[in-house]
């Protein structure tokens, strides 16, 4: 509640010295204690809700009636007069009394929240946490000379029920708060005047009463719109997203249709075509949007206003509704997004028909490929009430895209760049860049100074390869090469990225060379960074040897290959993110368990009870518009359980799986997909959890490497591919999508996209000799398949060879598996600090996986793309989120969207404009090895050749 309108009176209280005041939050920190009042902070300290008294030089009438003015005002829209009126009694208001000393108001508000807690020292984040309802503060002169104001929006950060505002304590070079907000609220109108005000006095026009939905539905449950906070408590999204909406805007268009289902199509069709070639391309959303925005306007411009009407029926649609709008867009951005990455059952299919020569036909591939991506969209939507709908779930990706969207449609009149010159300016440089890294000198991709010296030392090159070492000094300067496995460096949290640097430097720098120059699990006798599979004697392990075929498609452990070739080994690397991966599945559990239960168990109760539960602003205004009910997504998903059940058990010889394996893939999710989610919707980092799907059917079912692919398909797949629709979910929310429309646009899109994969997989694996198959292609070729040679070497060692035979008692990797057991009391430890140090904000900040996870992604990401990664995310998401927060608001995401757009079109212009990769230059710049760092992928126990010295 804005504190002019409140109309409340406290006492006066005693003056304290006020301690410079640090930047505001960038995201709450999971778990931070509940006081009595629901609002997050320290446990025991009195809530935000009751503002402190500022008193201002004005008589008791006086204040009386301007409270009264600004009651009134508050309670309509501001237009026109109404909002000078408004300025005119917010700067009148805005006169602070001294109050004594240096402290003005801020010291008054200190003074009060200290005496009200009984005599205990506050601390600065309780401080701001307690003085974020003034909607003025006085910067006073120490020596009494004058005085400079400036407004303070009372809700950048506000509190809901379910997420509480925290605070990242990082020193500012300010001595005033800063609290930006989003363009399209009243500071943006008034900015020429005030260039560093921003006043948001009310709610937006479309929450502001609960009337008819337009055009999209109405009927949805609005609540009074006093009760509602007026932005989202996770500043990113205050700063990003709009709290306006416009129901009158049509969604279901000719023209959202057509290049929806285009997007999907092509998107697909570009994404499986390149995942088979030696340099895989990946077309992501961000291409999509930005070519469908010329597309949309040319048909707005163009277009006959003619109405068509389907025959047979009473319903029509027209050609041009007129000029292309933001939903429309938006939703054509939910059509291709299914296309974006290629579905998770090609990868079986691939395994079954290239790899193991068995015999699949195309309609049990289809429709399998199909119900795996559909159970995920279902999983999606059954969990909307857990992960969507709170403020705190944030889901940072999703942000790229509504900057962008913002950016496109915005008719911004100011001084300076706008943010759509900025994004073709970058565009246009990352396109030109490419170049450089992708053709012309592909060494910058990883610079390793450290070999240029020692260029016959094995223990050198070891400790500074980027791509096959340490790293040590290494860095690249090739975009694609950084976030070919990592993502965007420019969306994850401030606060993540701290906690995975941490993870990645216990890997790199404490596990590794630990377990690599110890020597344990014969590590000295693989390369210390690599993700192939090798004997005990360091040669490559030939798994043609241990696979046995009946003939019938039936494929089985062959035990006498087995014995004399010996158990399979990993490279340091590979060994201990295997250990990460046992550490993170019990971290996550217990994190969720501990720090989100209570949440989690409070929105299952409102459900069952079927109540509403308070929301945050933009929760608030989807309200408008019908829901797609619960129901629908679980009738959806038992469908789909029954089609796959009957689906293994007719077609049992080509997917080799019961229908029990189906019900018992359900229950890993189930065990899952909540602890994922959420990680995924407060950080960005997405955990690869697919060995621990392998691990459990390898058990149950060992020897058959088709049944471990399926089941990681239907289980930890579907998973991964849930958080994906619930990231397209959450864009929704945020462009304020109706939620049915986003529901059909994501179900249409995944039709036509899965369609489409398995359409040019068919194509290319009957069309092209030899394809994926190394031994047999020429040399030239590119059709070698990385990502599913990655997927078949996975299906061997934990479907054919099993887990029994590396981890049980005797097996070469037995105590990997006491990584499970600190990965649950790791949370534990954490939850206890917090209990016993409750003013300790910093223990707040540590999220434990987070920094399991941001440690064992190599391989197969290279050791040269996270360092480089990290630092440019220490730029952007800390010291320019920190001390350049207006430039970060109007142009961060709107680069991470640039950036990556531009480097995929350079790439896929290289290689098509070369002959496929043919024509290469030959010089120093495009050796082989790229870093020049030959040496490293030696073991230093066994000689090899081309190997030598250490």
């Amino acid at each position: 509640m804005d504190f002019d309108s409140s109309g409340r009176s406290t006492d006066k209280s005693k003056k304290e010295n006020v301690p410079e005041p640090g930047p505001l939050p960038r995201s709450p920190p999971e778990g931070a204690e509940q006081n009595s009042n629901g609002n997050g902070d320290e446990k025991g300290l009195p809530g935000p809700a009751e503002p402190q008294r500022v008193d201002c030089e004005l008589g008791t009438e006086a204040r009386e009636d301007l409270q009264l003015q600004l009651q009134r005002l508050n309670r309509r829209q501001v237009t026109g007069s109404d909002e000078e009126k408004l300025l005119r009694l917010n700067r009148k208001s805005q006169s602070v009394k001294e109050a004594g000393g240096d402290g003005g108001g801020l010291g008054l508000a200190w003074g009060s929240n200290h005496h009200n807690n009984g005599g205990r020292r506050t601390t600065l984040a309780s401080f701001f946490a307690r003085t974020r309802s003034l909607s003025k503060v006085a910067d006073v002169d120490v020596h009494g000379q004058g005085q400079r104001q400036m407004q303070l929006h009372n809700d950048v950060v506000s509190t809901s029920p379910r997420s509480k505002p925290s605070y990242y304590g990082i020193a500012s070079r300010s001595k005033r708060i800063h609290a930006l907000v989003s363009d399209n609220e009243l500071a943006g109108k008034s900015s020429s005047a005030h260039s560093d005000v921003g006043v948001v006095d009310m709610p937006p026009p479309a929450a502001a009463d609960a009337g008819d939905g337009g055009p999209n539905g109405g009927g949805g449950v609005v609540g009074k719109a006093s009760d509602v906070p007026k932005q989202s408590p996770i500043e990113e999204v205050a700063l990003i997203v709009p709290t306006t909406d416009d129901p009158s805007l049509p969604v279901w268009t000719f023209r959202t249709w057509t290049l929806g289902l285009a997007s999907s199509a092509l998107l697909s069709f570009v994404n499986t075509y390149f995942s088979y070639r030696s340099e895989p391309i990946v077309l992501g959303l961000t291409t999509a949007l930005i070519f469908t925005f010329p597309l949309g306007q040319f048909m707005a411009a163009t277009f006959p206003d003619k109405w068509i009407r389907v025959p047979g029926t009473k319903y029509g649609f027209s050609i041009n509704p007129g000029d292309f709008n933001t939903k429309e867009h938006a939703l054509i951005v939910q059509f291709a997004s299914a296309g974006s990455s290629r579905p998770g059952g090609i990868f079986v299919v691939t395994l079954v028909k290239l790899y193991l020569k068995g015999k699949m036909e195309f309609f049990p591939a289809f429709i399998f490929t199909l119900t795996c991506e559909l159970m995920a969209l279902c999983w999606a939507g059954m969990l909307q009430k857990f992960l969507v709908e709170p403020a705190s779930m944030w889901w940072p990706a999703s942000l790229v895209n509504v900057s962008l969207i913002k950016a496109l449609h915005a008719d911004e009149k100011r001084k300076g760049i706008s943010r759509i010159q900025f994004f073709v300016v970058c565009l246009l440089a990352s396109f030109s860049y490419h170049v450089l890294p992708g053709y012309l000198f592909p060494t910058l991709s990883g610079v390793s100074a450290v070999c240029y010296i020692f260029k016959h030392s094995t223990l050198a090159q070891q400790l500074g390869s980027g791509n096959r070492g340490l790293g040590l000094g290494a860095f690249s300067l090739d975009y694609a090469t950084i976030i070919s496995f990592l993502g965007s460096p420019l969306v994850i949290p401030t606060v993540a990225v701290f906690n995975v640097i941490v993870g990645f430097c216990t890997q790199a720098y404490i596990f590794v060379p630990l377990t690599y120059w110890r020597n344990y699990y014969k590590a000295k006798n693989f390369p210390l960074f690599s993700s192939s599979l090798f004997t005990s004697d360091g040669r490559s392990y030939n798994v043609t040897r241990v696979l046995h075929s009946s003939g019938s498609g039936d494929f089985k452990f062959d035990r006498a290959g087995y014995e004399a070739q010996g158990p399979t080994y990993f490279s340091a690397f590979y060994a201990v993110s295997t250990g990460l991966t046992f550490m993170l599945f019990g971290c996550i559990l217990s994190q969720v368990l501990l720090f989100h239960g209570k949440d989690l168990w409070r929105t299952l109760r409102a459900m069952i009870a079927m109540e509403q539960e308070p929301p945050d602003v933009h929760t608030h205004l989807m309200r408008k518009y019908p829901p797609v009910p619960a129901r629908w997504y679980i009738a959806f998903l038992l469908a789909l359980h029954v089609v796959s059940c009957v689906l293994v058990e007719v077609y049992k010889e080509q997917l080799q799986m019961k229908w029990w394996g189906v019900l018992l893939a359900d229950a890993v999710i189930a065990l899952l997909v909540l602890p994922v989610a959420i990680l995924v919707a407060t950080s960005n980092q997405l955990p690869n959890l697919a060995i621990m799907s392998q691990y459990m059917i390898g058990y149950i079912k060992p020897g058959e490497p088709v049944t471990s692919g399926v089941f990681r398909t239907l289980s930890t797949v579907v998973c991964g591919r849930s958080c994906a629709y619930l990231t397209n979910l959450k864009f929704g929310h945020y462009t304020k999508l109706p939620p049915r429309a986003s529901f059909l646009s994501q179900v249409a899109g995944t039709v036509a996209a899965t369609l489409v994969s398995m359409g040019v997989t068919w194509w290319l694996t009957s069309t092209i000799s030899n394809i994926c198959d190394v031994s047999r292609l020429p040399r030239s070729t590119p059709w070698t398949c990385p990502s599913d040679k990655v997927f078949f070497d996975q299906a061997v060692t934990w479907g054919l060879v099993g887990p029994r035979k590396l981890f049980n008692k005797g097996g070469p990797y037995n105590s990997l598996n006491y990584y499970f057991l600190p990965g649950i009391l790791l949370p534990i430890l954490l939850w206890l600090l917090r209990r016993a140090f409750p003013r300790a904000v910093w223990i707040t900040y540590i999220n434990a996986p987070l920094i399991v996870r941001g440690a064992f992604p190599m391989p197969p990401s290279s050791v040269v793309s996270n360092t480089t990664w990290l630092a440019i995310a220490l730029v952007f998401s800390v010291y320019i989120f920190s001390y350049k927060k207006r430039w970060w608001q109007r142009y961060n995401y709107v680069l991470s969207a640039a950036l990556d757009s531009g480097t995929v079109m350079m790439a896929i212009l290289l290689y098509y404009s070369m002959d496929e990769g043919k024509k290469r230059l030959h010089w120093w710049g495009r050796r082989g090895n790229g870093d020049h760092c030959p040496l490293a992928s030696c073991p230093i126990a066994i000689q090899m050749p081309g190997c030598h010295g250490y």
